[in-house]
């Protein structure tokens, strides 16, 4: 079998291994990648040689019919960026052996003798380098990976030791405790030793040294620190230029009750501390039972809290809660004030004068309390109900009063109190009650039946000059316009408590009455009535009477003029019954028409009134007459008490006209009864 020479002009191109047979040898003689190859039993191209140099994989085949690619074990040296790496394919990818001479990185070699291994420049071990003996490195080791030393002292010989995690941990044992770290710590060895140790017992890292922290803190020999200075003078001493604060203390757990707390203590037990509490709570505390709080200036205390919580400003010995104490005092001198706006135009808004004046809005209170604005106003404010009553001064010269301005509540008013017990309200429905706390008008004056009463006079009782109303202890009660011997007068209860008769009086003389029956008589004088009205509990004789003479007490004597009863009879001046129908009095008479269609139509119906008579009435109803005969019928508007006009009417039927059809309808019957009688007489005699 002889060997193959392939030319190509394609570097990297590789034979076609269909032109071989297996196990023949081909060789490639382009002149940038010569190549030998040969076939193997599973037709696959394999590459013997030469290892390629190049910064390109050797991968170049045919187009169709050769090798797919690179085969397991072909080697390549790749130039690629001016490096020479050497690399492996496995099948998958390139592997990189590294070499690269004159550079930090170097593959392994044994020193002449091959007892050991030598490294003439720097060691990049990217894993896990463990060393069973010694190691001894004549230049820098770069380590990628973790270094673990085993042996008891690790010594480095070396000016600076630098690391670059944030992190160096000491003490590490499979259990570490407290007693395990205790001794830990760092020792700088001079004339004396300069340490930093942790110390179980103390439970603290100690130094043997003062402390300087770049100058910024200082810890000197006599354990007194120093925050930005070097020299301090006190056992915490704090010097800070500028503006910045001088001193922070932050808990952020705050999980205590109280905590960032400075504590001041006597001996082994707290006397004071300030400190806060919950999230916002600055507390100043003297844990003394006797001891007091303390403000200076000048070197003069200025305030003082004492030991029950008693706050005196100018005064040491305060005897109530809040002392201000001027000890120089005149009249007008200003002992204490509230002020705001800033600078030289600060105002008073508050204060209390040397004569112990409080004045809001001035500084010159001219009562013990002066209130000075534009719209002076005092608001009293129930937080229940949120709802506020005023006293404001609300324009020149008025007072006003106010309650329950936001209108929260129905039965809100102003309430007027003599001896701790209510004498007069106004309610929330403007009504003023005197002695009542429930008013049902405008004004309600109220009082036992065996006191004074009430009384609303213009004069003096007695007086001939006297405008009023009022109500005695007698229960009689008056309303009074009166002139000398002239005026007017409304009397109840004139002769007692048995009569109880209201009296009208004009000029000194009754004009009329409202008797304790219900009856109702006007005079001329005291003997004649003009006008009678009489309630009986028989039905039917209550009476009304016009133009009559009759004594007090009887409608059966004197001459009557006209009487109506309430069973609707009507009695005129000769003791007849009926209505005035005397032909002068009419014109165009002539025969009614026929009504005997309008009058069998007509339902007549037995009914009870909804209110009033209880016992079964006869009658007709006004809706069913005016679908028969609507001129029977009117509508009257229904109206309230005080004459408005509801809106509706009710129906009334004109019972007289309605009476007079029913003669006419009946004359009709008469009529058709006689002619009815005349036939059957004649079908008799027939």
């Amino acid at each position: 079998m002889a060997l193959q020479h392939k030319r190509s002009s394609v570097t990297n191109k590789r034979p076609d291994p269909i032109g071989l047979s297996d196990g023949q040898l081909a060789l490639n003689l382009n002149a940038a990648s010569t190549g030998l190859f040969y076939r193997d039993a599973s037709n696959n191209l394999v590459k013997v040689g030469p290892v390629h140099v190049g910064s390109g994989a050797p991968n170049a085949s045919p187009a169709t019919g050769g090798a797919t690619g690179n085969t397991v074990g072909e080697q390549w040296l790749d130039t690629t960026g001016g490096n020479y790496v050497l690399k492996v394919y496995d099948g998958t990818a390139w592997r990189s052996v590294e070499i690269e001479p004159g550079s930090a990185r170097q593959l392994l070699q044994t020193n002449a003798a091959g007892t050991d291994v030598e490294f003439t420049s720097n060691i990049d071990v990217p894993g896990t380098l463990d060393v069973t003996g010694a190691a001894t490195f004549d230049s820098s080791v770069t380590v990628e990976g973790d270094l673990t030393v085993n042996g008891t002292t690790t010594t480095i010989d070396s000016t600076t030791l630098v690391v670059e995690d944030k992190n160096i941990e000491m003490g590490v044992v499979t259990t570490p405790t407290d007693s395990t770290a205790d001794g830990g710590g760092i020792t700088l060895k001079g004339a004396t030793d300069k340490t930093i140790n942790w110390v179980q017992s103390t439970g603290c890292w100690t130094f043997n040294q003062p402390t300087n922290f770049n100058d910024h803190v200082r810890i000197n020999s006599s354990g007194s620190l120093g925050v930005g200075t070097s020299s301090p003078i006190r056992r915490l001493h704090v010097a800070v230029g500028g503006s910045d604060p001088q001193l922070r203390l932050q808990d952020t757990s705050a999980t205590e009750s109280i905590y960032s707390a400075i504590e001041f203590n006597g001996d082994s037990s707290r006397q004071a501390f300030i400190g806060k509490a919950g999230s916002s709570d600055l507390l100043i505390i003297n844990d003394n039972n006797s001891g007091a709080l303390r403000l200076y200036t000048n070197a003069t205390e200025r305030a003082r809290i004492d030991s029950s919580g008693n706050l005196g400003v100018g005064d040491s010995s305060p005897d109530a809660r809040c002392v201000v104490y001027r000890q120089t005092q005149f009249s007008g001198n200003t002992v204490f004030a509230v002020k705001s706006d800033a600078g030289s135009t600060k105002s008073t808004k508050f204060m209390v004068d040397g004569d112990g004046n409080v004045g809001i809005g001035t500084t010159s209170p001219g009562q013990l309390l002066h209130l000075s604005s534009a719209s002076p106003r005092i608001r009293l404010t129930q937080t229940s109900a949120n709802s506020n009553a005023f006293l404001d001064a609300a324009t020149s010269g008025v007072l006003e009063f106010s309650a329950d301005d936001n209108n929260v509540a129905a039965s809100s008013s102003m309430r007027f109190k003599v001896d701790g017990t209510e004498r007069m309200r106004i309610d929330s429905s403007g009504n003023v009650g005197i002695g009542t706390s429930s008013p049902g008008g405008k004004l309600h004056v109220e009082s036992a039946a065996t006191t004074a009463g009430w009384q609303i006079r213009t004069d003096s009782v007695g007086l001939s000059n006297e405008s009023g109303f009022y109500r005695d202890a007698s229960d009689h009660y008056e309303l009074v316009l009166r002139n000398g011997s002239g005026g007017l007068s409304f009397l109840k209860n004139d002769g007692g408590a048995s009569t109880a008769n209201l009296l009208f009086n004009v000029q000194g003389s009754e004009r009329m009455r409202i008797g304790s029956t219900g009856t109702a008589q006007t005079y001329a004088d005291g003997s004649t009535d003009n006008l009678f009205l009489s309630n009986s509990t028989s039905a039917g004789t209550s009476v009304l009477l016009l133009g009559g003479r009759h004594s007090a007490t009887s409608t059966t004597t004197g001459t009557v003029s006209f009487r109506v009863y309430t069973n609707g009879n009507v009695q005129n001046t000769n003791n007849s019954y009926g209505a005035i129908s005397d032909a002068k009095l009419k014109e165009n008479i002539v025969d009614a028409s026929s009504q005997w269609d309008d009058i069998k139509g007509i339902r007549v119906r037995n009914y009870n009134f909804i209110e009033g008579q209880t016992h079964t009435q006869i009658g007709v109803v006004a809706q069913e007459v005016e679908t028969v005969s609507p001129g029977l019928v009117f509508d009257t508007p229904d109206r309230d008490d005080e004459g408005v006009d509801l809106g509706t009417v009710t129906k009334s039927v004109n019972y007289s006209v309605l009476y007079m059809k029913a003669v006419k309808a009946l004359q009709e019957a008469m009529n058709r009864i006689e002619t009815l009688e005349t036939k059957v007489a004649a079908l008799e005699a027939g």
